[in-house]
């Protein structure tokens, strides 16, 4: 598929991975449980204090808003529920998407215009008949990602992770594995910026490992800024992320708000479908 207008592509990357991390609002937080290691303690090491930053996020309990220059997204997660939900939306407003976990089952709903997917049948079946797993996905598509149906979702069957979270982590923004990746840090206990080694941050930011590899030399050091609450926690995270063949370069901004005060997040209502065998084809090619 063409990469540069793939709308599936760029919903299900750019929005709903567990890391689409991205900011839009203010820094905003709602007290809670100490992180690992305060402000004050760790303000003379930024390492530290990145590190302890993200402990809040550990916890499992908060909301966040992302914004790349692909999509805007914002989720909830409350791991003593098991529960999170992910929402996206395309910038160009030609899809959208929500991935909802609830204990160990996953669902998954996209909306995404049916012209668009006639466009991308047209480009796969001209590419034959090894093509034809994802022409079938594309047909059933049209059925299902109409923004009304759940898809009930085996993420073990989506290659990359490229879906999002399952809890097995709590961080499902990926900044815990990025500040492990800080190659230079400095500042004070609430603003800390520096740059980061996306190569060696993993699939945890919503670009998946391809695209970062794309990037080429630019992954190596991009540079960040952080700003922590009054307790040490994050609350706004931005990075001046280089461009690939989907997303453009510009900023990829994070905010997290609300921690320890989510509420688990109820199972979907309503439509409801396994997902086919030819979609989980679509969306792994």
């Amino acid at each position: 598929m063409k990469k540069h207008r793939d709308p599936l592509l760029t919903i299900v990357v750019a929005g709903v991975a567990a890391l689409a991390l991205t900011a839009c609002g203010g820094d905003k937080t709602v007290s809670g449980p100490e992180p690992a290691g305060s402000a004050s303690a760790s303000a003379a090491d930024p390492r530290a204090a990145l590190a302890a930053a993200a402990s809040g996020l550990a916890a499992g309990d908060y909301a966040f808003t992302s914004d790349t220059p692909a999509a805007h997204t914002e989720g909830v997660v409350h791991l003593p529920s098991r529960s999170s939900t992910i929402t996206s939306r395309n910038r160009d407003d030609n899809g959208s998407s929500e991935l909802r976990t609830v204990g160990a089952d996953h669902w998954l709903r996209l909306a995404v215009n049916p012209a668009d997917i006639d466009r991308e049948l047209a480009d796969i079946e001209a590419g034959g008949a090894q093509m034809k797993p994802v022409a079938d996905g594309l047909r059933h598509a049209k059925v299902l990602f109409d923004g009304k149906t759940w898809m009930h979702t085996d993420l073990s069957r989506i290659k990359d992770d490229r879906l999002g979270p399952d809890l097995s982590d709590p961080d499902v923004t990926g900044v815990t594995k990025l500040f492990a990746a800080v190659l230079t840090a400095g500042g004070d206990a609430r603003q800390i910026t520096g740059t980061v080694d996306l190569s060696r941050a993993g699939n945890t930011i919503g670009y998946p490992a391809r695209e970062v590899t794309i990037m080429g030399n630019a992954a190596k050091s991009v540079p960040f800024t952080a700003r922590l609450d009054d307790k040490g926690r994050l609350a706004h995270l931005e990075l001046a992320m280089p461009a690939t063949e989907t997303f453009p370069a510009g900023t990829w901004a994070i905010d997290v708000t609300g921690y320890s005060a989510q509420k688990p997040v109820a199972k979907p209502t309503g439509v409801i479908k396994e997902m086919p065998a030819d979609v989980y084809a679509l969306l792994n090619s």
